[in-house]
């Protein structure tokens, strides 16, 4: 295989060890002018902490992670709506929670519909055990 020259870093090294040396507001913009480098630089702060808020909501490490992405994606769709009002590490928890809140929802209506769906069949009461971020009919 030929040299190809000095490998590059990735964009997600360059992101942790620089810190976002300007203000917000400048960070918003170039996030809204579709930075890869600023968003980049979003999802590495901030995936953490979005990560360990959506885990203490639904306790369990697989919902967690796919919340997490959801957020970042949700992120990246909508920042060209973010009124700059509130503080983007703000923006991003609201969305995280209502990303946990729907999740527990979903979760909640799929048990109820598979709950009524065995007592239709015949198959008796339904019970409930705990597993993570919920309940898993038996």
């Amino acid at each position: 295989m030929p040299a190809t020259g000095p490998e590059r870093p990735a964009v997600s090294e360059w992101a942790s060890a620089l810190s976002w040396g300007r203000d917000e507001a400048e960070l918003v913009s170039e996030l809204q002018a579709g930075s890869e480098t600023a968003f980049d630089w979003l999802v590495t702060h901030y995936h953490a902490p979005v990560y360990n808020l959506i885990l203490s909501m639904l306790g369990d490490t697989s919902d967690a992670a796919d919340g997490s992405q959801e957020v970042f994606l949700k992120a990246f769709r909508g920042i060209q709506k973010f009124r700059q009002g509130s503080s983007l590490k703000t923006w991003l928890y609201r969305i995280a929670i209502r990303e946990a809140l729907n999740h527990k929802r979903w979760f909640k209506r799929h048990l109820q519909k598979k709950c009524f769906d065995r007592r239709r069949a015949g198959r008796g009461a339904c019970r409930y055990r705990n597993r993570g971020s919920g309940c898993d009919a038996i």
